[in-house]
């Protein structure tokens, strides 16, 4: 389900999904029928290799049972599936409502309190409007009071720092990237990583694998960082209403208080359409951003900047708004040069 429906929204090709969307459909009809009022059983290896804070098997069910059923529904809108589509938004809202009602209190606090619990309930859209912040608040509590450090395993470590900056704390997020100890990617890199080991959390005191014969030492699950440093750092975030980078946006997020990233950055993606680039520097007050869009392509460039009349921007750039704490425009193909004061 996640494979082919990510395929489909990196390189914008359609086939994928067509190719596998009558098992994709059948096993969302399984998952139904085998769930108890759309709750999913509590079974599965679950939060693969958390450290220290279990999470729930059936929360972790239900709510990817929810987002597989949201994918769905994006791909059979793709295919021109009108009924499919409204068969599985449909689906989707009573699964959402089963999984409030389950595992969401009043107060915002989700399942057993875990970071997993609430990086899946906010990452998958299954809090109400009315508690984000506080689910918000609560995931930072508990970051907090395990020193700075994550919980998550294999399943949520991806979806932990993109979370936290969505719901306003880039300062977290950054903490948790820069951090040295154990569990932290950090303590991995200074014990003389090159890749990024599968059972980070269960090593020594000192952060030394304690018998590496015995785990993979070169494993995606817990590196899954990456693809925010990509989208957030470098700040090139496909728009998943076009998918291929047929339109993106350009929204680095250079962190606040004392966990900020350093005072640049370059990233580059090369897209179906050509290379994306995003280089960004800070320095003295000025923010400069040179972005380059590839042709046939547009992208939606955000400026961190309270005023419009504090950015220079370059010709045919189209203003848009200002909110957020960013200043936001529209460009085209091209090499694009915005400079913040």
């Amino acid at each position: 389900m996640i494979v082919p429906f990510t395929c489909w929204q990196r390189y914008g090709d359609v086939q994928v999904v067509r190719d596998r969307y009558g098992e994709m459909a059948a096993w969302i009809d399984s998952l139904t029928a085998h769930s108890s009022g759309l709750i999913r059983p509590a079974g599965g290896y679950g939060e693969w290799l958390g450290v220290e804070d279990g999470t729930p098997l059936d929360l972790i069910g239900t709510a990817y049972f929810a987002e597989s059923t949201a994918m769905m529904a994006q791909m059979a809108r793709a295919l021109g599936k009108s009924y499919d589509t409204l068969r599985f938004l449909a689906l989707w809202s009573e699964i959402r409502d089963a999984f409030r009602t389950k595992f969401v209190a009043a107060d915002g606090r989700t399942g057993n309190g875990s970071q997993t619990s609430y990086v899946l309930a906010l990452g998958f859209h299954l809090v109400p409007g009315g508690l984000v912040k506080a689910a918000a608040d609560r995931l930072a509590a508990g970051i907090k009071a395990h020193g700075g450090h994550l919980t998550t395993g294999f399943l949520d470590t991806g979806g932990l720092l993109p979370i936290l900056t969505a719901t306003g704390r880039s300062d977290i997020a950054y903490q948790l990237l820069e951090q040295k100890t154990v569990p932290s990617w950090g303590c991995q890199i200074g014990n003389g990583a090159t890749r990024i080991w599968a059972r980070e959390g269960r090593t020594r005191t000192n952060g030394v694998p304690d018998d590496p014969a015995l785990y993979s030492l070169n494993h995606f699950g817990l590196g899954a960082v990456g693809d925010w440093i990509h989208r957030t750092v470098g700040g090139i975030d496909p728009d998943p209403a076009h998918p291929g980078y047929k339109h993106f946006f350009l929204r680095p997020a250079c962190g606040s208080g004392p966990h900020c990233v350093p005072g640049r950055a370059d990233e580059r993606y090369l897209a179906p359409y050509g290379q994306v680039r995003s280089c960004w520097e800070r320095s003295a007050g000025t923010f400069v951003l040179r972005a380059t869009v590839p042709w046939n392509t547009t992208a939606t460039v955000f400026v961190p900047a309270t005023s419009r009349n504090a950015v220079n921007a370059p010709p045919g750039a189209r203003f848009i708004r200002t909110g957020g704490g960013a200043v936001v425009y529209e460009v085209g193909s091209g090499s694009h040069t915005f400079t913040a004061h």
